[in-house]
């Protein structure tokens, strides 16, 4: 995965998509997409912030015996993962209508690209306390700090969804502006549809 990762990043079109749909599996894309989760997870409550999901769930006893509410992690991962494998589904379905595609790579695809979705809110997570403590002396350098690490991490998520972009593409062979066209409307769909979703979760 780790050279997959380096050509995709660094060399989307040219090499990088094709290598990492005919080299990687769903095993491997699973274990980065737990490696993101974990990480992502970890350091927020590390920084103190905790994952919520149904304000009404009942503390279990092992929440109590490991510290904190575990419950909520076990279903936000699960949340997680099912909602990469209905995008997955969706553009299956979609991209059916032109040419025959396998789900399970449309699947892994979608994998890959939610793991690197946590590691790109990683950098929003490592500031949090940096710029709380600034804010008590400066509230406009912390202020400003944030808004920078924000616009960055923005940026990183436009490249992750222009790799999403190149990678279902190298699977269907669309034309590039058809695939363009049909990712954008079906993202902006899946957006408004789980906006809801992800309130109700936090």
């Amino acid at each position: 995965m780790k050279k997959s990762l380096e050509l995709l990043l660094f060399k989307p079109i040219s090499s990088g998509a094709t290598y990492l749909i005919k080299n990687e599996t769903i095993k491997s894309a699973l274990t980065l997409f737990c490696i993101g989760w974990i990480t992502v997870r970890g350091l927020y409550l590390i920084n103190g912030i905790h994952v919520k999901a149904w304000q009404s769930i009942h503390i279990s006893y092992l929440d109590t015996f490991v510290g904190f509410n575990l419950s909520s992690y076990l279903i936000d991962f699960n949340y997680r993962l099912f909602l990469s494998i209905l995008i997955a589904f969706i553009c299956w379905i979609v991209m059916r209508i032109w040419v025959k595609v396998d789900f399970l790579k449309v699947f892994m695809v979608t994998l890959v690209i939610s793991a690197l979705n946590f590691f790109v809110t990683i950098p929003n997570i490592l500031v949090f306390n940096l710029v709380k403590k600034i804010s008590i002396d400066s509230l406009f350098w912390g202020k400003t700090i944030y808004d920078f690490v924000h616009f960055l991490v923005g940026l990183f998520e436009i490249y992750v969804y222009f790799l999403f972009t190149v990678l279902l593409y190298r699977l269907t062979n669309l034309n590039k502006w058809g695939i363009a066209i049909f990712l954008s409307l079906l993202l902006v769909g899946i957006s408004i549809i789980f906006e809801p979703l992800e309130a109700f979760f936090s």
